[in-house]
């Protein structure tokens, strides 16, 4: 499974809405999802793909080290760039782009 597809499951499962429905372009607030939700997604994806996700709910995505949760993609991108840096045994450098 990809880093996209097991995203977009945990996204979904985390914010009870339809997989079906969800998208990269899918804004997260508009689909419903509160802060509770996404800290039930950075805990599920961290346990599920073994990463630790920086994510600080009072910078919203602006500070350097936080990574962005507006839309699906931001999640998905800054996953991939997560896992990517793991792979290669190195600091993740975009994971806040």
């Amino acid at each position: 499974m990809t880093v996209e597809a097991e995203v977009l499951d945990i996204i979904a499962k985390c914010g009870k809405i339809d997989r079906e429905t969800l998208t990269r372009s899918s804004v997260l607030a508009d689909l419903g999802i509160e802060s509770i939700d996404v800290v039930d997604i950075i805990f599920s994806i961290e346990e599920k793909l073994d990463i630790e996700i920086p994510f600080n709910a009072n910078a919203r995505g602006e500070a350097e080290e936080t990574m962005k949760f507006t839309t699906a993609a931001d999640v998905i991108d800054g996953v991939q760039s997560l896992m990517d840096a793991k792979l290669a045994g190195g600091a993740p450098a975009a994971a806040a782009a």
